[in-house]
C-alpha cells in the first residue's frame, strides 16, 4: 500500500509551536522510519497539533452531555414501552 503524496506547505513549518501560551518545556526528537527497510527517512515531515486543554474539556463536556442524554431519552421510551405492554397483558388477563 503506497500512500501520499501529501500537501505540504512550508508557510507552516515553525520551531516553536506554542504560540505565545505557557506551559511545560518539552523537547521532542522524532525519527521517522520506513516500516519495511528500517531506514531513517531523511527530511520527512511530520506534523504536531497544539491542543488547549479547556478546548478538549468543553468538546468532551458536549460529547457525554448528548449522549448522555440520548441514553436517557432511549431508556426512558423503552421503559414507557415495557410499562404500556405490561398494562395491556395484565388487562387481558
Amino acid at each position: 500500500m503506497t500512500e501520499g503524496p501529501y500537501y505540504y506547505d512550508d508557510l507552516w513549518v515553525r520551531q516553536d509551536i506554542t504560540e505565545g501560551t505557557e506551559g511545560v518545556k518539552l523537547r521532542l526528537v522524532l525519527t521517522v522510519q520506513n516500516t519495511r527497510t528500517c531506514e531513517i527517512a531523511v527530511g520527512a515531515a511530520v506534523d504536531l497539533w497544539l491542543v488547549y486543554l479547556l478546548f478538549l474539556v468543553h468538546l468532551l463536556t458536549h460529547l457525554l452531555t448528548h449522549l448522555l442524554l440520548d441514553l436517557l431519552i432511549h431508556l426512558l421510551v423503552h421503559l414507557l414501552v415495557v410499562i404500556f405492554f405490561w398494562q395491556a397483558l395484565r388487562r387481558h388477563w
